[in-house]
């Protein structure tokens, strides 16, 4: 009976540490998928900076390495990750985690490279047409720079949410994934658009909000099993 009351105190004490080692893994998977994100912010000046003037075809570079600190950690491409004898217990619940913070930090940047759009916008809209060496107005070259970028937001966004569901995500399931997409697809030329972008970005706060509740819950709940906690390797934080 010793024995038995001793073993169950170290099972439940060891229980204690698992919602918060997945709160911090989660964090810090979530930290480098978002920071793969920063050219989001330069898309406008790369765009406008190009003398190919075509339409994009396929999704920017970055878009790969979004999900890869998370395809890395369970070692889905070397089989070598930290978490890798974790990947059937918590690759899906991980994976959503970080897609839905990540989803957020794309809302933020979206919105920011909206509102510089739309500032940029009003300061060129008081001076005098001129015509462009390339064939037309600057107005003209900015309304199809404008198009280009909204087309490649798209393309972009599109293909993160492939990539996330090759992860077990439910993409089309996630109301602030809905938001950022509604966002890349409303033309940056309309002069609805900032109330457009206001009441999208309203309605994903809504729901960044309800998922972080949910979140926490579930961190709430041990994820694993009593006899897969001694299976459990406390280094995969660092």
């Amino acid at each position: 009976m010793f024995h038995a009351d001793a073993l169950r105190a170290v099972l439940q004490s060891l229980a204690a540490l698992i919602p918060p080692l997945s709160s911090q893994v989660v964090s810090i998977l979530t930290r480098r998928a978002s920071d793969a994100l920063q050219p989001v912010r330069s898309m406008p000046l790369q765009f406008r900076a190009m003398s190919n003037k075509r339409p994009p075809t396929e999704p920017s570079f970055f878009v790969v390495g979004v999900l890869r600190p998370v395809r890395a950690f369970f070692g889905l491409e070397s089989g070598m990750g930290a978490g890798a004898s974790l990947k059937e217990e918590l690759m899906q619940p991980y994976a959503q985690d970080v897609f839905e913070a990540v989803v957020q930090k794309y809302i933020f940047y979206v919105t920011a490279m909206r509102k510089k759009e739309e500032s940029l916008r009003k300061l060129k809209k008081g001076k005098k047409p001129a015509f462009s060496l390339f064939g037309g107005t600057p107005k003209e070259d900015d309304g199809r720079d404008e198009e280009r970028i909204r087309q490649q937001m798209v393309l972009d966004v599109e293909a993160f949410g492939q990539d996330a569901e090759t992860l077990g995500v439910d993409v089309q399931g996630s109301a602030s994934f809905k938001s950022l997409h509604e966002m890349a697809i409303a033309p940056l030329n309309d002069g609805e658009s900032a109330v457009i972008t206001q009441k999208l970005i309203l309605t994903a706060l809504g729901r960044y909000i309800r998922t972080v509740m949910r979140t926490v819950a579930s961190f709430s709940i041990p994820r694993f099993r009593h006899h897969e906690i001694f299976q459990y390797r406390p280094h995969v934080a660092q």
